[in-house]
């Protein structure tokens, strides 16, 4: 495992109970940082420590520790490399890569956000997110698909943390954190509050645990605030030892992530107040949405002092209703998180990769949701019919992409990269799509054919999976067209038109099938994830909703009768929801009908989360065809927008309007 330094912080601690639970297990971890406060309690449960400028940004304290690195994985000692920070895993990856070994990153907080740091960022094979809104933020900030990283929450050792024993009914208000800039907040508004509370509770004891950049200050502010009470109500004890004995000498706890959910396991109520956000009291009914935020209170309304007073007296006027040691126990547990990692690790070693292999080809890297989810439900179906064998991937910007679908992506528009990948495969697959069609470009159906086509003069197989094949105009293209089918040794089609004209040129190889994102599975829709979705689209209270997806070619016309259709969901009490597919395509249109109608727009979500998101719609309008599919299988009413053939040819062949 990596990790910047090994001191008294939240991932730091998380590496710690994670390595405590693997050697536990039978297993051998190595921590690499620049050392810290904690490495002696790595020893002490048999975990070796390796000492490397980590959080150095010098050249050639970065050469160090790639060299480093390289002598020690070159060697075979390692089977995963988990790296807890950016910087390390810039360091890594490529060794990893050059060397076979399993790439892992865990992200434990959102970074500073530049075309520079979102280039240099790498993500490992499958990433680890620690809540929720973090994996949101990967995709939202990075495009790396939700589908690739697992949500695991921060583990914490249930067996240390827990109650005291008899429940006490004092008032002692407990804050632990680190004491720094982005950190301190929770702190501070409690010496702001602390006299009225005093006069409320003459026997409130406030103790405010934790070191840093700002201690000096929050120490000098406990001061001035005791001062002005009269009273010695406010303790800074500094850097805590033992924040087991720490918490369990409370009877509420003030504060954030990975500090709240021990005090939570120690029996105490909670508020979540902290930099990022005011929560407010954790109480069983609102712990799925604190979870999703890994109790940081990220994404909510700024923490005020007036907030922090009156959950503080509500909390000691109703304790019972804040206690969740038992939910906090059953999901952030170390052995959950262990168990959980585990599983993560086999699952990469089982998605293993050989030479040769299967080369996809489609309109992928586009950034467009239905086009994405294709190349998604391909991968995932060439892994199965070709277990053990590398899959790749024709896209529009190689590099970049490969860290979005976390395959090999080689840039679709290099002929030397191109030749070199057919001829580094065992076969090309058209995975998906209308790819055979020259009314939306001539250069399409030409680039697709001229693959295929040189795809067989190379000696490679060539398939067509759930394919489509759109408007050919002209003689010669449509010569073309019928040349490249008869050269795949597979042509399955996705709809009974395109099935009829594969079979005028090779009959017994054409075969009937579905969209790749109709296929069992394909489409399956995490619902802690859409439960998040939803929270962050309409709060609390869901209401009676109409989907909408449109296209930015929709001509005046259809605007006007979309116009008129979205007016009457209106009329009977439905929010029309706009879900923006393709954003250099869709996005104005959306926004202009969202300013006509009345509506929300929702970006950044992937086809399986629209399938989930339909799950609790009235209604679908789409001029997109991978919505009605969504829709279809969510079993939500589909209604296609425009004349559009494959639109019109998909509803029907499905028996829908």
């Amino acid at each position: 495992m990596l990790a910047e330094r090994m001191e008294c912080g939240g991932a730091e601690t998380h590496i710690l109970t994670l390595a405590r639970e693997f050697v536990a297990r039978g297993h051998m971890v190595s921590v690499a940082s620049e050392g810290g406060a904690l490495v002696s309690s790595l020893e002490e449960c048999g975990v070796r420590h390796l000492l490397l400028p980590l959080s150095s940004h010098l050249p050639w304290n970065m050469l160090f520790c790639r060299l480093r690195l390289r002598a020690l994985i070159k060697k075979g000692r390692f089977d995963i490399i988990h790296s807890h920070s950016r910087l390390a895993s810039l360091i890594v990856c490529g060794i990893a890569k050059k060397y076979r070994v399993q790439f892992v990153t865990t992200v434990h907080a959102r970074f500073r956000l530049t075309r520079l740091t979102r280039a240099l960022s790498r993500w490992g094979d499958a990433p680890i997110a620690v809540s929720e809104d973090l994996r949101q933020y990967l995709y939202e900030s990075y495009r790396v698909q939700p589908s690739l990283v697992s949500v695991i929450p921060n583990g914490v050792d249930s067996a240390r943390f827990c109650p005291s024993g008899e429940r006490r009914q004092g008032r002692r208000v407990l804050f632990l954190s680190r004491l720094d800039g982005d950190s301190s907040l929770g702190a501070r508004l409690l010496c702001a509050v602390a006299p009225r509370l005093y006069e409320k509770y003459p026997d409130l004891r406030i103790r405010i645990g934790g070191g840093g950049s700002e201690f000096a200050s929050i120490r000098e502010l406990a001061r001035r605030t005791n001062l002005a009470i009269g009273a010695e109500i406010i303790e800074c004890v500094g850097n805590i030892s033992d924040s087991a004995a720490f918490l369990r000498s409370g009877d509420l706890f003030v504060g954030v992530s990975r500090a709240a959910i021990e005090a939570g396991m120690c029996d105490l109520p909670i508020i979540l107040c902290g930099n990022e956000g005011y929560f407010g009291r954790l109480r069983q009914e609102n712990f799925d949405r604190a979870l999703s935020s890994n109790f940081s209170a990220r994404g909510e309304r700024s923490a005020d002092a007036e907030s922090l007073f009156e959950d503080i007296s509500a909390a000691f006027a109703d304790r019972e209703s804040g206690r969740v040691g038992a939910l906090l126990r059953k999901y952030c547990s170390s052995k959950a998180c262990a168990e959980a990692t585990e599983r993560h690790y086999k699952r990469l070693s089982q998605a293993a990769e050989q030479s040769g292999g299967s080369l996809l080809c489609g309109y992928y890297g586009y950034s467009n949701m239905g086009d994405d989810a294709l190349l998604l439900a391909a991968i995932e179906r060439a892994r199965m019919e070709f277990p053990s064998e590398r899959v790749r991937a024709l896209t529009k910007n190689g590099k970049s992409d490969s860290r979005k679908f976390g395959i090999e992506c080689i840039a679709r528009y290099s002929p030397l990269a191109l030749v070199g990948a057919i001829r580094s495969s065992d076969r090309v697959i058209l995975g998906g799509g209308t790819l055979l069609q020259n009314y939306t470009s001539r250069r399409s159906l030409l680039y697709y054919c001229t693959l295929v086509l040189l795809a067989r003069y190379l000696g490679r197989e060539v398939i067509a999976w759930g394919s489509g094949i759109g408007k050919v105009e002209g003689r010669l293209s449509r010569a073309i067209c019928r040349c490249a089918i008869s050269k795949c040794s597979r042509f399955e089609t996705r709809d009974l038109r395109s099935l009829a004209l594969a079979r005028h040129v090779i009959s017994e190889r054409a075969t009937d099938g579905v969209d790749l994102c109709e296929r069992a599975g394909a489409l399956c829709p995490d619902e802690p994830r859409v439960s998040f979705l939803l929270g962050r689209i309409f709060g609390e209270d869901i209401p009676r909703f109409a989907a909408v997806a449109l296209k930015g070619n929709a001509d005046i016309e259809l605007r006007a009768d979309i116009v008129r259709m979205l007016i009457a969901e209106k009329e009977r009490g439905r929010e029309v929801v706009f879900f923006v597919m393709c954003e250099r395509e869709d996005k104005t249109v959306s926004e202009e009908m969202a300013r006509i109608v009345g509506g929300r727009i929702v970006e950044n979500i992937t086809l399986a989360d629209l399938c989930g998101i339909l799950r609790r719609a009235d209604a679908t309008y789409s001029m997109r065809l991978h919505a009605l599919i969504a829709s279809r299988l969510a079993g939500c009413p589909a209604f296609a927008l425009g004349k559009e053939e494959k639109l019109s040819g998909y509803m029907e062949q499905r028996g829908e309007d």
